[in-house]
């Protein structure tokens, strides 16, 4: 094979590799560019080591860096050591902090997430209050499982129930709920970072189980209110002191015996008024199917008490901020004016169940007004009726219960002689 002298290179053109010296070549590109590259065997494998472009770098300066990498692996040296460490510490710094790849991942969940904004505003909130200060500047591969716990190990204030005293105890003890859905949050960040090859591993997963000491978790449910105490409760509502739209909101969720989100999310649209039908989208529900909700008077009533906002997609009780939907806290602060005072809006269906049992209801007409699945899978697939219209009947007389409309005597005009 010839060897090509430093006034030839000029000359070619061609791409190809065209041989220097022993084992250097000027490698001719494509497009016309040239470079020399050193062909060497390193622990018994080829390595092909850039020397530099020509005419940036002569052939002379080729050839003596040429002779400087063989003599350093005959000596048992490896010639690309520097730029092997250069293009390590290249990929180090590229690595993302904590802060960075939370907000890449957030992003990517919410576009799942059936109440985006809800959801986005409880993540960004609990990475705040505590695991942002704690990690958020440290890049994602330099965090381990002793830094995960002491984001949700971290002293946090709490009021002692029984002497009223502020105590500091760890968070995951304090607020293990929130701990919970944190750590949930940073493993969800932290296993996008092991797919993208940021990190070897998770240290909010598994590799966390054997620091996070055992807590013992008690299940208590939300206190729903007595259904007799109900029909007071919808008195007092018209007396409290916020918006019209949080008390209707509010009258109107105990009326459907739907969710916060079902109502607070609800749009003229879902409303048919001549049927008298509230058919909630699937992307709405909780279990991703459609749900028809039979509208009693009292309901109708409510939706007639702001009917002047109506407008096609609008919501129809809106939040604070136009556009915005209700918060929850809205219709919370709500029935604790009115006298609910430990009370949750959640626990509403609980009653409404509640009043079905103990007044005699059929079981499968409650469960399908809560939409909740009947039987199991195979029930499910061959029963799909809704019972509509008996449940209408079920929600007209849930409707007189909470209006204390219930065997109320009218009185009759006298007769004139």
């Amino acid at each position: 094979m010839k060897l090509y002298k430093s006034s030839e290179l000029a000359a070619i053109k061609k791409r190809g590799l065209y041989r220097c010296a022993d084992g250097l070549y000027l490698r001719v590109a494509k497009g016309g560019s040239k470079q020399f590259v050193q062909r060497i065997k390193y622990h018994g494998q080829r390595v092909d080591i850039g020397l530099g472009g020509w005419p940036a770098t002569t052939l002379s300066e080729a050839k003596e860096a040429a002779i400087k990498n063989k003599a350093q692996v005959l000596a048992g040296g490896d010639p690309l050591a520097k730029r092997r460490e250069a293009k390590r510490l290249a990929a180090e710094k590229s690595k993302p902090t904590f802060r960075q790849l939370n907000d890449t991942v957030l992003a990517l969940e919410r576009a799942g997430w059936k109440h985006p904004d809800v959801q986005a505003k409880k993540w960004i909130s609990t990475m705040e209050a505590y695991a942002l200060p704690v990690i958020g500047n440290r890049r994602i591969d330099d965090i381990d499982a002793t830094d995960v716990w002491s984001v949700l190990g971290q002293l946090v204030e709490v009021t002692d129930p029984k002497t009223g005293e502020i105590q500091k105890v760890e968070l995951w003890k304090a607020k293990h709920p929130t701990a919970m859905k944190l750590r949930v949050r940073m493993a969800t960040i932290f296993r996008r970072a092991v797919a993208l090859k940021y990190c070897t591993d998770n240290p909010a997963g598994e590799a966390l189980d054997g620091i996070l000491p055992k807590i013992r978790v008690t299940t208590e449910h939300r206190r729903a209110l007595h259904w007799k105490e109900l029909p007071g409760i919808m008195d007092a509502v018209g007396g409290t002191k916020y918006r019209c739209e949080a008390k209707a909101a509010f009258k109107f969720l105990v009326f459907t015996a739907a969710r916060s989100a079902e109502v607070t999310g609800a749009t003229w649209n879902e409303f048919d008024f001549e049927s008298r039908t509230w058919t909630i989208p699937a992307e709405r529900m909780k279990a991703d199917q459609e749900h028809q909700i039979p509208l009693s008077d009292g309901a109708m009533a409510v939706l007639e008490s702001v009917v002047s906002s109506r407008d096609g997609d609008a919501l129809v009780f809106p939040g604070r901020i136009p556009g915005r939907s209700m918060g929850d806290k809205a219709l919370l602060r709500v029935l604790r004016d009115a006298g609910g005072t430990d009370a949750h809006v959640h626990g509403c269906r609980a009653t409404f169940k509640t009043w079905c049992g103990e007044t005699g209801k059929a079981r499968e007409l409650a469960e399908l007004s809560l939409a909740h699945k009947i039987g199991n899978a195979v029930e499910q697939a061959y029963d799909r009726t809704t019972l509509l219209e008996r449940r209408r009947i079920l929600m007209a007389a849930w409707s007189d219960h909470v209006t204390g409309t219930v065997g109320k005597v009218v009185a009759l005009p006298a007769k004139t002689a």
